[in-house]
């Protein structure tokens, strides 16, 4: 099929968060959108490949939970809505922090309950009975959420392309965006490696392309790449798989949980930790990089796993802003150019609110519970970071 030559959107980068967007415009009325994507959806360049799918309720700050509040909505009625199981298994999740940071979950627990969201304060003992492999000596409380569970990213995604094509929209695999035109302040097209495509509107969703992608509109934007490592071990009986999601705050942030491991008996244990920062596009794992920096603090949390077998060691690459919050951006010093990236750890999570930020952005209907106020690249400008000439 030959691709069209005019779109009254196009987006860049076949993640989730641009699978979310092309479905929320379309579902919105705006049905001739274009995505493009230069491998497969949700393929080896995309994070979505590398995510484990969690959805988190138990967040810190009000805008994250409003975030996933309107997101979790959705992944309830996903399967009604799309036709598609995304394998939504709720386990919880448990976060765990030092004795002199206990405090912070107790303040936690509090925005939780104005907000409606389940959170359990636990005693040292209850983690106990949860996570008995936990070395708690320094640990006097965690926070315990049941709501929070996980989703099959690739489920998601397919359900949002699947509503996408059957309301019209366009998508191109296989093609890689190399330029955007912009003229006279306005975005005017976008060229590819498929030919160029006429739009006044562009949403970057390139992921950990994302701030090149920019700069070819004159944007700069302030994000920073870095590796995610996921560790997996050998079967333990002590990590199961309808375990909650464990959360360790410090000294280091650890992520444990029990995955189903096909092949074999039992659960692999895997552990999911560390940002080190990249330069490289590439999925690869540092592993005596991460052995150096991290083993020391994995071991002294989790001591049981010193004698257990390292079966695989992988790494994502996840895209950060200075202040953990993505970048939704209608900027107005380049009209029609759209951010949607910088998404860190939540892209997944935050996928359906994403979207439909993104669509009510574009379509300026202006009906959801959420403002793209603090999203907004302007809340850097005192770092000079917004418009450049490279």
């Amino acid at each position: 099929m030959n691709m069209k030559k005019t779109a009254d959107v196009v987006i860049i980068g076949g993640g989730i968060q641009g699978a979310s967007a092309l479905c929320y415009l379309c579902e919105a009325g705006i049905r001739n959108v274009m995505l493009i994507e230069m491998d497969k959806l949700g393929g080896a360049s995309s994070t979505t490949a590398y995510t484990s799918g969690w959805v988190m309720l138990q967040e810190e700050d009000e805008i994250n939970i409003r975030m996933s509040q309107m997101s979790f909505l959705e992944f309830l009625r996903f399967e009604e809505k799309y036709g598609i199981d995304i394998n939504f298994i709720q386990n919880g999740s448990l976060s765990i922090d030092t004795t002199d940071h206990s405090e912070r979950f107790h303040k936690r627990a509090e925005i939780h309950k104005t907000f409606g969201i389940h959170g359990e304060i636990l005693s040292r003992e209850d983690i106990r009975s949860v996570a008995p492999f936990l070395n708690l000596s320094d640990i006097e409380s965690g926070l315990f959420s049941k709501n929070d569970g996980k989703v099959n990213a690739d489920s998601v995604l397919q359900g949002y392309i699947r509503q996408a094509k059957r309301l019209g929209a366009e998508i191109c695999e296989g093609t890689k965006a190399v330029n955007i035109k912009v003229r006279n302040g306005k975005v005017a097209g976008v060229e590819t490696t498929s030919g160029f495509i006429h739009t006044p509107v562009v949403v970057n969703a390139a992921g950990i392309y994302a701030k090149q992608v920019a700069r070819w509109a004159g944007i700069r934007l302030p994000l920073t790449n870095a590796l995610l490592h996921v560790v997996l071990t050998e079967p333990t009986p002590m990590i199961q798989d309808n375990m909650p999601l464990i959360e360790v705050l410090n000294p280091e942030l650890i992520y444990v949980e029990g995955r189903t491991s096909i092949g074999s008996e039992g659960n692999i244990a895997e552990y999911s930790l560390g940002n080190v920062k990249t330069e490289s596009f590439d999925h690869v794992a540092q592993l005596e990089l991460f052995t150096e920096k991290y083993a020391d603090h994995i071991l002294y949390r989790i001591p049981e796993i010193f004698n257990l077998g390292i079966t695989n060691c992988y790494a994502g690459i996840r895209t950060l802003t200075p202040d953990d919050f993505p970048i939704l951006d209608h900027t107005d010093e380049v009209e029609g150019y759209v951010s949607d990236c910088g998404w860190g750890g939540r892209g997944i999570s935050h996928a359906p609110a994403g979207g439909r930020l993104i669509a009510e952005c574009i379509s300026k209907t202006h009906k959801l519970p959420v403002s793209i106020e603090p999203f907004l690249l302007s809340r850097f400008k005192g770092h000079a970071l917004s418009h450049c000439h490279t």
